[in-house]
């Protein structure tokens, strides 16, 4: 009688398929979709995508190193300038891309406003950009890496 054995498996083609779908969601779907919430802005903070896999856990980060866009993505409790009439936010919490504002700080400054016997405004909303882009390109992703597991299944013997 002779044992029938089973082919090895390839455990690499599993990581390699996930690596495709993970470098392409970074590259191809976050990194814009991060790049949009700063298209307006009159200098463009550059978008960084890092591998931050450690050990058998795959992960990548998009994310934006910049003091005014780390400000309008979690908001501030108080705001020292005063605001023209016509003034329109680029930004909008829970909206992605950036659009077209209008208006202009007319004073801007806690020195400038105390002079003037003006207290602090109303801080900044939080616009939480990485959380709506995770939210709205979850299921995608959930998908991709399902389709790349099964297309890894078909190589993996």
């Amino acid at each position: 009688m002779k044992a029938i054995k089973p082919k090895r498996l390839k455990v690499g083609v599993f990581e390699h398929e996930w690596r495709k779908v993970l470098d392409k969601t970074a590259n191809q779907v976050l990194k814009p979709d991060m790049e949009s919430t700063v298209q307006t802005f009159n200098r463009k903070p550059k978008v960084e995508v890092e591998d931050t896999s450690k050990g058998n856990q795959l992960s990548k980060a998009a994310f934006i190193e910049d003091e005014i866009y780390f400000y309008l993505a979690r908001g501030t409790r108080l705001r020292w300038a005063l605001m023209s009439r016509d003034w329109r936010s680029k930004t909008k919490p829970r909206r992605i891309p950036a659009k077209r504002g209008r208006g202009r700080a007319v004073i801007a400054g806690r020195r400038a406003m105390q002079a003037r016997g003006l207290g602090p405004r109303p801080g900044i909303k939080a616009r939480n950009p990485d959380k709506l882009i995770a939210k709205k390109r979850n299921k995608g992703f959930i998908r991709d890496v399902h389709k790349a597991t099964v297309r890894a299944a078909k190589r993996a013997f």
